[in-house]
């Protein structure tokens, strides 16, 4: 049985529909998915198939090994997608400013969640690429989660 992810729509405003702040799954991009926001922080990676990303900061090509980091209110969609799978983790607004405030002192990860979605040329987005070696551990750490997880990794 595979469980929908807790996440609801409306207007266009995907929102997170129950209390847990944080949620992680992953999806198959058959077709293109039409522009669209967020209420929460989402990071997607790419594990397969191709896309083309649009966002404010422009369009680009997704493919396997890709990252792309998004804030809240910030607008995307995907085109042309070639079985494109993403790997979604997505959190909460509150979390980040709460639980993972401590991450601000952090040199990267106040760049990649603070710092960087916010630099002039992001535009809310922060994009980045995985070498081979990341993308394998990458995989292996998934494929991990799907096993000690299965309900929340069948989405």
């Amino acid at each position: 049985m595979t469980e929908a992810p807790p996440i609801g729509t409306s207007q266009g405003l995907f929102h997170l529909t129950e209390t847990m702040p944080a949620y992680a799954g992953s999806y198959l991009h058959r077709w293109d998915s039409p522009v669209h926001t967020h209420s929460f922080v989402e990071i997607a990676f790419a594990v397969g198939g191709t896309a083309v990303h649009h966002s404010l900061a422009g369009r680009s090509e997704m493919r396997p090994g890709d990252v792309l980091l998004l804030r809240p209110g910030v607008w995307h969609g995907y085109e042309d997608c070639q079985r494109f799978e993403v790997y979604n983790c997505c959190f909460s607004s509150e979390l980040l400013r709460r639980e993972l405030a401590w991450t601000r002192e952090d040199p990267l990860l106040g760049f990649l969640l603070w710092a960087g979605p916010y630099s002039s040329p992001g535009r809310g987005v922060l994009t980045i690429s995985l070498d081979p070696p990341a993308l394998a551990r990458k995989r292996f750490a998934t494929r991990a989660a799907h096993l000690h997880h299965p309900v929340a990794a069948a989405s």
